[in-house]
């Protein structure tokens, strides 16, 4: 089994699409596992970005009285983050933080199901939080949404 993170940060990575404020003009997002770069460094991108973590995993059910398969159930953080370049366009990193979480939210929609790389499914809960930093120049759009995910594996 790969890593949870990794898997889902694979399968946003290959299907997200992005637009700027005009609709045309394409905007590329960088999409990685949590634990490669500080808050710090993730805040100074001027790209978006949706960071896929931190993780928590607990074995639910066994599949076979031989306890050789068990089921995992585990929750991932989403976040994903914004930041104005000009602040008389302050509206522009919003709009692009709401269609980054809309482009997720329809990723996971379309492959919750199959979602691949040893998952069996994964879904958003409802729980979705605007931790927007609004001190910040320029200001910074941060969105936290949680994904459950599960996925089964063979003991040795």
């Amino acid at each position: 089994m790969n890593d949870p993170r990794e898997t889902v940060a694979a399968l946003i990575k290959a299907s997200i699409s992005l637009t700027a404020d005009d609709d045309s003009t394409p905007v590329t997002p960088i999409v990685e596992a949590s634990g490669r770069r500080t808050l710090a460094e993730w805040q100074m991108l001027p790209e978006p970005k949706v960071v896929v973590g931190p993780f928590a995993a607990t074995p639910t059910e066994t599949l076979d009285l031989a306890l050789l398969r068990r089921i995992y159930r585990g929750l991932l953080q989403l976040h994903v983050w914004t930041r104005d370049t000009d602040l008389p366009a302050a509206a522009s990193g919003v709009k692009l933080r709401h269609k980054a979480c809309e482009e997720v939210r329809r990723i996971i929609r379309e492959n919750g199901r199959t979602p691949g790389g040893g998952l069996t499914y994964a879904r958003l809960r409802a729980a979705e939080r605007d931790l927007d930093e609004l001190r910040s120049r320029p200001l910074v759009c941060h969105t936290v949404m949680e994904l459950e995910v599960a996925w089964s594996d063979v003991a040795v």
